[in-house]
């Protein structure tokens, strides 16, 4: 029985994941749940039209503003657990996360270049294959809506990659080798997906696919900012940028875009997340990643 609950003397690492990522989940939960109540009681107190909040409530979840407030909260929970965890029950080091300064700034160039270069490639691709119309361009955003916007999406990919290739995949490397570990928080970062609008099989598998490849760039350098930077920038050139849906959620965009190809190969109203252009794109990363990491395996 001990060999279930316990390995060398501590909490076995699967079950020290389990806790975090339930606390994790219950923060995300109670966070959203608090600042909805909190604008609702504001609206009424406010004399809103008690019948339209509704409405109002699902144009907040999709505003720059609540975007922002609620990653800063579930990122600042994230890191916090974190740090409890890690000091109460892996008896390590905070900077063991992943956050340790060597090469930071490289790593978050690279980051940004591959995460820009592989979304800008796939739309690429759907433009030179008349399968996106561009109807519209916005050339001078809002500044406070759009820089609420950026903080928002780097708080976000910052937070995913703290909970999945951070505390879980750090701490699960402590059982087995890279395979396990790299698999189950590729398919637990697709699955958090489940209830985006529009989803579907293959959009649940890229995003898998996307968690593999983040995994990767942090196997190749050890540390948590290259794939901070890939996720926020794949997300914000996606979306904010070229006005395509990410993973089913729309954002305020400088270029109003509409898919209009087989669904399947485009994704259709998930965002190209939800086809083959993107399975095909990710492919190549977790390729290109790969093979750094055995280069750098063999000269190292």
């Amino acid at each position: 029985m001990r060999r279930i609950f316990f390995l060398n003397n501590r909490l076995h690492p699967v079950w020290r994941a389990v806790v975090y990522f339930a606390g994790v989940f219950s923060g995300l939960v109670g966070f959203t749940v608090v600042i909805v109540l909190v604008w609702a009681a504001a609206q009424v107190l406010f004399s809103a039209d008690p019948n339209s909040l509704s409405a109002q409530a699902a144009a907040l979840a999709n505003s720059p503003a609540f975007l922002l407030i609620s990653s800063a909260l579930n990122l600042g929970w994230s890191l916090l657990l974190a740090f409890i965890c890690l000091r109460w029950l892996d008896g390590a080091p905070f900077t063991s996360l992943g956050f340790q300064r060597t090469d930071a700034g490289r790593e978050l160039v690279l980051g940004l270049a591959v995460g820009t270069g592989s979304m800008l490639v796939v739309f690429g691709v759907l433009f030179a294959l008349g399968w996106v119309r561009v109807q519209a361009t916005a050339l001078v955003p809002r500044p406070a809506p759009a820089v609420s916007l950026l903080l928002a999406l780097v708080l976000a990919a910052a937070f995913e990659e703290v909970v999945f290739r951070g505390y879980l995949l750090r701490t699960l490397l402590e059982w087995r080798g890279w395979g396990m570990p790299l698999a189950a928080t590729s398919v637990a970062f697709g699955l958090v997906h489940l209830g985006n609008p529009n989803v579907t099989g293959l959009a649940l598998f890229n995003i898998m696919l996307a968690g593999t490849a983040f995994a990767l760039g942090l196997k190749l350098t050890g540390r948590l900012w290259l794939p901070m930077a890939y996720h926020f920038a794949w997300n914000f050139t996606q979306g904010p940028l070229l006005g395509l849906s990410v993973s089913g959620l729309s954002f305020p965009t400088l270029l109003t875009t509409t898919l209009t190809g087989p669904e399947v190969w485009t994704g259709g109203a998930f965002g190209p997340e939800g086809g083959l252009i993107v399975t095909g794109i990710l492919l190549v990363s977790v390729g290109l990643f790969f093979a750094l990491d055995r280069r750098r395996q063999a000269a190292g």
